[in-house]
């Protein structure tokens, strides 16, 4: 069983003392993830924060820095999460290099380089995104909700950026669906990662809007299986040694009527 863990840190509250506390339980087990971060405004923070000018993500500089200090990766999440979420999938294209662009000046400002890698906010996605990976050079990108490491088209645009696409079903989901209780959120989790798949499964957090108690007892419960933990680096670097194929991205509806960006149709390259 191969498992990737990766961490959306998109608000003022997962980039504060939650990430602080992820940090140190992935520590404890001696385990690396991937985060995806974001270095703009986060629209529901505290009126006090907003008002006070201390809205932006990156204000908590020194645990954004802390993630690759630890020897986890880092990669680029969307500038301004709540309006990615809202507007992204039916914006003009003009409206995603802007954010696109203003996503990039953050990174470098926080981390003096370009980041390697990129996650759609709640897997809202645009043609121009899968663009602009390409362009800007991304090793690959998790934007997606799918089953294999795939080359995305969507709606007539190529890319050449490998998606590595989200497997397992996210905690919100779950909880909005079938009256799911929250105890047995591990379980439907877990069940769902005894599926095999040619690379393995990979799961989403989401720092401070997900339980930590949960992430631990998802760590414990594969690592009991004897599960191999795996950086999205690294699951890339396995995927480039096989046969990617090209797949066109279309939109699933989750069993709580949120509508996701997916994997669909294989095509010829």
């Amino acid at each position: 069983m191969r498992i990737t863990i990766s961490v959306m840190v998109d608000s003022l509250a997962g980039a504060g003392d939650a990430l602080e506390q992820q940090l140190q339980l992935l520590s404890s087990y001696e385990l690396k993830a991937t985060f995806f971060i974001s270095c703009g405004p986060d629209r529901n923070a505290p009126l006090l924060s907003r008002l006070r000018g201390a809205d932006h993500i990156s204000s908590y500089a020194d645990n954004l820095h802390a993630i690759p200090e630890q020897g986890h990766e880092i990669g680029l999440a969307p500038w301004d999460p709540v309006s990615w979420r809202l507007k992204a999938a039916v914006a003009h294209r003009q409206w995603i290099s802007e954010q696109w662009k203003r996503a990039l000046e953050g990174w470098r400002d926080l981390f003096s380089e370009d980041p390697l890698c990129h996650a759609a906010t709640d897997f809202q996605v645009h043609p121009e995104l899968f663009r602009l990976e390409q362009h800007s050079g991304m090793k690959y990108a998790s934007d997606t909700r799918g089953k294999t490491p795939f080359y995305p088209l969507m709606l007539k645009q190529h890319s050449s950026c490998m998606q590595l696409p989200v497997t397992l079903p996210g905690v919100r989901e779950l909880l909005n669906s079938d009256d799911l209780a929250e105890e047995r959120l591990h379980e439907e989790i877990y069940d769902a990662s005894l599926s095999k798949l040619p690379l393995g499964h990979h799961w989403r957090f989401v720092a401070a809007q997900d339980d930590l108690q949960l992430l631990e007892k998802m760590i414990v419960m594969w690592r009991g299986s004897s599960g191999e933990f795996m950086t999205l680096a690294e699951l890339a670097e396995a995927a480039a040694g096989s046969q990617l194929q090209q797949h066109i991205v279309g939109w699933d509806t989750l069993a709580d009527g949120h509508s996701v960006a997916a994997q669909s149709i294989q095509q010829e390259r």
